[in-house]
C-alpha cells in the first residue's frame, strides 16, 4: 500500500492535479485497501511516461466506485444515470423542476483521459525526484497545452468542447436566455421618467 500512496495522492488531487469534487482522499484510500488490483496499479503509477487502455479502464471503473456507482465502468454512463435519477418523472418523462451541481458529477471519459496523463505525469515527477538527471517528458503530451503567451495550462478536452451539431443551437439557446434577461433601456427610461412626472404633480398638488 506504501508505494501505492503517492499515485493515490497525484490522482485524487494535489497542487498540480485538480480533485474530484465532494470525494475525499479517505474514501479512496478505503475503496482501494479493499482492492488488491487497484493497490497494484497505483504501486506502478507513474514508472512509466505512458498509462496502458486496461490501467484507463480500471482507473474509470474506480472512479465510478467514488460517486457510488458501484454497477458502472464507465463515468459517462454513471453521468447519465445520475441525471436520469435526478429527473426522472413517471413512464421515463423527464422533469425539469430543481437543478443539480455539476461539480459533483464524475467527469466525462474525454476529461478523465487527461486528468489520468496529468496524474501519472506528476507521480512520475515524484518517482524521478531522487535522480540527479531524470529523463522527464514533455508536459504538453501529458495532459497540459501551452497558451497564446507560451504559458502552461491544464488541457481539459482533447475536442470541441460543444460537438458541432449542436453549437448552433446551444448557442441560440444562450442568446435567447440573455435578450430575455437584458432590460429594454427605452422602455425602462420611459417608465422611470414617467415615475417622476408622478411625483413631481403630485408634489405641485401639494399631496
Amino acid at each position: 500500500m506504501c508505494d501505492a500512496l503517492i499515485g493515490v495522492h497525484a490522482f485524487t488531487g494535489c497542487d498540480t492535479t485538480s480533485c474530484f469534487s465532494g470525494q475525499g482522499k479517505l474514501k479512496a484510500l478505503k475503496l482501494i485497501q479493499r482492492d488488491e488490483d487497484l493497490r497494484i496499479l497505483f504501486s506502478r503509477f507513474g514508472t512509466s511516461t505512458t498509462v496502458s487502455r486496461n490501467d484507463c479502464l480500471k482507473l474509470e471503473s474506480f472512479v465510478c466506485k467514488l460517486y457510488g456507482k458501484t454497477s458502472c465502468t464507465s463515468v459517462d454512463k454513471a453521468r447519465h444515470d445520475i441525471v436520469h435519477q435526478r429527473f426522472k418523472g413517471k413512464k421515463g418523462a423527464i422533469l425539469c423542476n430543481g437543478g443539480l451541481d455539476l461539480c459533483q458529477m464524475p467527469p466525462c471519459s474525454q476529461v478523465l483521459s487527461l486528468h489520468i496523463l496529468r496524474a501519472n505525469f506528476q507521480t512520475l515527477i515524484w518517482r524521478n525526484a531522487v535522480f540527479q538527471n531524470p529523463s522527464i517528458p514533455k508536459p504538453e503530451d501529458n495532459g497540459w497545452q501551452r497558451n497564446s503567451a507560451n504559458e502552461l495550462e491544464v488541457q481539459w478536452f482533447k475536442d470541441a468542447f460543444i460537438p458541432d451539431e449542436l453549437h448552433d443551437i446551444v448557442t441560440e439557446e444562450i442568446c435567447t436566455r440573455t435578450d430575455e434577461e437584458t432590460y429594454d433601456d427605452d422602455s425602462f427610461d420611459s417608465d422611470f421618467l414617467n415615475d417622476e412626472e408622478d411625483i413631481a404633480t403630485d408634489d405641485e398638488d401639494g399631496v
